[in-house]
């Protein structure tokens, strides 16, 4: 009866195994899940997350935007592809400049003050174009501000995020970070194209400078502190 009864009891394991398994993996899967958002309970992290997707959706609105801008102004590809070099050109170049900077300065108030000057320079290049005084010169000009500005933003932003959160969480935060950027990049030209359709192109630099407003703001409302040290901090 004994070796009925194990044999019994063993059988009965191995069928419900698949099942346990089963259970066992969503359990895992849940965690999974609560752990890759869990940065976002971070009220620092979410405002920096929160505040850089808006950026990157202004950003994306934009270049499509200048794009449009160039080629009815001029119709010409080859201003074009001039204009969009200026544009990148100094951000290349001074991105070195800018991670100096990151290190030595803090980085939120580096990314505020770019977001603003990033509004200042939009806001006026629509009022221009609203007053009919946009010339191509001065496309060149305000790209070049531009990409000048744009420099600063990213390696401020890399030195931030590190300052918000956990060792622990680097890896799951820089995943929300690029489902964030992703996420800006997929829908940021198709709505600068929309608001360029259904209004003018000055509405949608009118609508990249309040992202980078909206941005500022968020970068203004972080509380800056050590959360590397106490995880329960980080959460609060």
């Amino acid at each position: 009866m004994a070796l009925v009864d194990l044999d019994t009891r063993q059988y009965a394991t191995e069928a419900a195994s698949p099942y346990l398994n089963g259970i066992g993996a969503r359990r895992q899967g849940g965690m999974s899940l609560r752990q890759t958002i869990r940065p976002l309970r971070s009220r620092n992290f979410f405002l920096a997350w929160f505040g850089e997707t808006v950026s990157d959706l202004g950003s994306r609105c934009y270049d499509i935007t200048l794009i449009w801008l160039v080629t009815s102004l001029t119709g010409s590809t080859v201003l074009l592809g001039s204009v969009l070099t200026a544009a990148y050109i100094p951000t290349i170049l001074l991105l070195v400049v800018g991670g100096v900077w990151a290190d030595r300065v803090n980085p939120r108030s580096i990314v505020a003050w770019s977001e603003f000057l990033r509004a200042v320079v939009t806001f006026v290049f629509a009022v221009l174009i609203i007053l009919d005084m946009i010339t191509v010169s001065a496309v060149f000009g305000f790209a070049l501000l531009y990409g000048l500005v744009r420099a600063f933003v990213n390696p401020a932003l890399s030195a931030l995020f590190p300052s918000l959160i956990p060792s622990t969480q680097y890896n799951t935060a820089n995943s929300l970070r690029q489902f964030g950027t992703e996420t800006a990049t997929l829908l940021g030209p198709p709505l600068g194209g929309l608001i360029i359709a259904s209004y003018s192109i000055a509405a949608a630099l009118l609508f990249t400078g309040i992202t980078f407003v909206v941005s500022m703001g968020a970068m203004i409302l972080i509380r800056r502190r050590d959360v590397n040290i106490n995880t329960d901090e980080a959460e609060s």
